[in-house]
């Protein structure tokens, strides 16, 4: 009976210590099946097969002069859209839209071949809707050909003009960085000036 029941125990030991492995392990595979349930679940988290969608920012690109800008003067005003995360791919909508001043005059669009843009308003102040479409993708670090537009300041500018920018995309990662301002001091008319 002392090993019967010696041995007995031992093979309850062994029975308990086996199941004690298998729920483990059946609990291991569990956790793994949600983790990566989850994981797949969130759009900030990129998985295998899967890119996540851009970061897009947007800032204004004016010429630089060493002269003063005056009433009357043209010039050309851009806008870069540059992607500071992953890689964006097609079809994806790209839109800017620019809220101009009422300082500006004979409005009209330099560059058109990967950009529809129209005028929200016939008024000023007024806005640029310009919907992106040329080739894509976006590669992390790349930016998209810039938008131009030229224009007259006029009296309304002086003695500073300011402009806005904004860009969106569906499931941009970072919609804090998605707008841009830029001013520029004006002067009065070359003709106001006295000739010394």
């Amino acid at each position: 009976m002392k090993n019967f029941f010696s041995t007995h125990m031992v093979n309850t030991h062994t029975s308990k210590g086996f199941a004690h492995v298998l729920w483990a392990l059946l609990f291991s595979i569990m956790l793994t099946y949600v983790l990566v349930g989850s994981t797949s679940a969130q759009p900030g988290i990129s998985t295998r097969g899967h890119i996540l969608p851009a970061d897009l920012t947007i800032h204004w690109v004016v010429p630089q002069t060493f002269q003063a800008v005056h009433v009357d003067d043209s010039l050309d005003f851009s806008v870069v859209v540059s992607n500071h995360g992953d890689q964006l791919t097609g079809p994806m909508p790209i839109t800017i839209v620019l809220k101009l001043a009422s300082g500006l005059n004979d409005l009209h669009f330099v560059n058109t071949k990967f950009w529809h843009a129209s005028f929200i308003s016939n008024r000023m102040p007024t806005s640029i809707r310009a919907y992106y479409v040329g080739p894509l993708p976006l590669r992390a670090g790349q930016s998209l050909e810039r938008f131009t537009f030229s224009a007259r300041l006029n009296q309304s500018a002086v003695p500073d003009l300011t402009l806005q920018a904004l860009v969106t995309s569906p499931g941009d990662t970072n919609p804090r960085n998605n707008t841009a301002s830029y001013t520029l001091g004006v002067l009065p008319h070359r003709n106001n000036h006295p000739h010394f």
